[in-house]
């Protein structure tokens, strides 16, 4: 009799600890699912509308943003070199973020016929000459 009550305890704790196993990971996949559908919401909110494009010396960009947020940029990349030193304005001078609706001009410190702008969220533009 104290042999089964042996058995049946190392197997309730064997499978307790599966049980547990299963759930943490289970519960780890629901955050990284909602972490997942947070970038992709705050991606979709994002939209840029390019309205003219220089590769003169230094690149230069003209972009609206018609998206729902204002778009903070994390890299700017111009033929695929990254830029550090580039500078956005809008009609009322610099400007550290593209807000909804404003016409916003980047002068590269770089010369170039692309440029690729990564958001915040990591959402990738791409535009050429």
């Amino acid at each position: 009799m104290v042999q089964y009550v042996l058995i049946f305890g190392v197997v309730g704790v064997f499978f307790a600890a599966l049980y547990q196993g299963a759930t943490d990971d289970v519960g780890d996949r629901i955050a990284s699912y909602g972490d997942r559908l947070d970038i992709y919401k705050a991606q979709a909110a994002e939209h840029l509308i390019l309205v003219e494009m220089t590769d003169a010396e230094p690149a230069t960009a003209d972009l609206i943003n018609t998206g729902a947020k204002d778009i903070r940029i994390r890299h700017l990349y111009v033929d695929g070199v990254r830029d550090g030193a580039y500078l956005m304005r809008d009609s009322d001078g610099p400007v550290d973020e593209l807000r909804v609706g404003s016409l916003v001009r980047i002068v590269s410190a770089l010369d170039g016929g692309t440029v690729s702008i990564v958001t915040e969220s990591g959402r990738v533009f791409r535009f050429n000459q």
